[in-house]
This record gives C-alpha cells, structure tokens and sequence, in this order.
C-alpha cells in the first residue's frame, strides 16, 4: 500500500482510507489508481482486462495523447476538465 500511495503521490493514510471505503474517489483519481496497478478502471467493477478493453474500445493515438496530457495536470485542472465532460454529457442526453 506505501509502494502505491507514494506511486500516486499521496499519503499511506490517504491510500488506506481509500482502499476502505472510507474516502471516495472521482473518475480521474480511479484512472490513476487502475494506470499504477497496470489494470483498467473498469476492473474495479468487475470489468474487462486491458487486453480485453483494447479489443472494444480501440483507442487511436491522438485518444491516448489526450488521455496522457490530461493524467499529467494538476488537480484542480483535472476537476476542471472532468466537470466541463459531465456538463457536455448532460447537455447531449
């Protein structure tokens, strides 16, 4: 758990009340958790391996550039951005 918790650059106590459903945890925090165990977010429901997700959904390069730029922002701008996603999500339902 310290090897992970220093691999995402937050605290042990953090990373142990994650793992005990003590603190939740937004879709990009899932992401960095899944990326550093080498797992897809979708894992953590059961999902399919990276193997398997590659088969479905078939990023393209200029996808995982995004993906990468935005895994490398700060906090606050990953919220930005994950809000500005849901607020494009609703205005398209």
């Amino acid at each position: 758990m310290d090897l992970l918790a220093s691999q995402l650059q937050i605290f042990p106590k953090r990373m142990w009340e994650i793992e005990n459903g003590l603190l939740a945890v937004d879709s990009i925090e899932l992401a960095e958790i899944a990326g550093a165990l080498g797992v897809h977010p979708g894992w953590f429901y059961g999902g399919a391996s990276w193997e398997e997700w590659n088969l479905i959904a078939s990023p393209n390069n200029a996808t995982m550039n995004l993906a990468m730029s935005i895994a490398e922002l700060d906090h606050a701008s990953k919220y930005m951005i994950e809000k500005l996603v849901i607020m494009l999500g609703k205005k398209n339902l």
